[in-house]
């Protein structure tokens, strides 16, 4: 994007950049009346990296795109706006990042809001209805990515506390590698990576009771597989 600095921003930086592009993108809409479209969107990024001298990364422009646009016309946002204007200098407290991780969280969450209990379930009916060689087959896929999530996050609960980015990140790997098993015709591993990327979005909605009962099924399907794997 420049030629200044080692390319990559901290999450810090990240939260930096998403919050004043949410707000300039607020002011924007603000007087135009209109959605800033994806160009625009993409100067005012450039804009406030310019200023701050950052060079994210591909993908943590989008993180920060993403991040930008649900924040943009929000209660947070237009506050900020007023509050820079009256202050006359732009400041981000903990406070402001901590409100803009909820309200993205949210936002993702909407997203990705399904009934996941209902598909699980659905799916694990599918599966038990399986031939050993083709239950084996999913069971391999289970065992192989939550095998990846063990390596990366030890625990559900320390991947909870892990930031956004880091966590979509991973369910989108997840989910390019359901893809290329279902591309290469492995669709008894591919339909165990789904199941394991339902866990997954579970996870990062934090429902305890759901990520329990779905950990319940899971569970037999993971030893199984691990057999396979060792």
């Amino acid at each position: 994007m420049f030629g200044f600095g080692k390319k990559g921003v901290t999450d810090q930086e990240m939260w930096t950049l998403a919050i004043r592009v949410g707000v300039a993108m607020t002011a924007e809409e603000e007087v135009s009346r209109k959605v800033v479209g994806q160009d625009r969107a993409t100067d005012f990024i450039n804009r406030e990296c310019k200023a701050l001298r950052l060079r994210p990364t591909d993908e943590q422009t989008q993180y920060v795109r993403s991040g930008a646009q649900a924040l943009t016309g929000t209660e947070l946002t237009r506050l900020l706006m007023k509050r820079w204007l009256l202050d006359k200098r732009v400041s981000i407290t903990q406070k402001d990042v901590a409100d803009a991780s909820r309200i993205i969280d949210a936002s993702v969450q909407e997203f990705l809001k399904v009934d996941s209990e209902r598909l699980f379930m659905e799916t694990m009916a599918g599966v038990s209805s399986l031939s050993g060689t083709e239950r084996a087959t999913v069971a391999y896929g289970v065992a192989f990515s939550w095998k990846a999530f063990n390596v990366n996050f030890k625990s559900v609960e320390n991947f909870k506390r892990q930031p956004l980015s880091v966590k979509a990140k991973f369910l989108e790997g997840l989910q390019k590698m359901q893809v290329k098993m279902a591309e290469e015709g492995d669709t008894g591993v591919s339909l165990g990576i789904s199941l394991t990327t339902m866990f997954v979005v579970a996870c990062m909605d934090g429902d305890g009771g759901l990520i329990n009962r779905m950990s319940d099924q899971l569970e037999p399907l993971n030893r199984e597989g691990f057999r396979l794997l060792v």
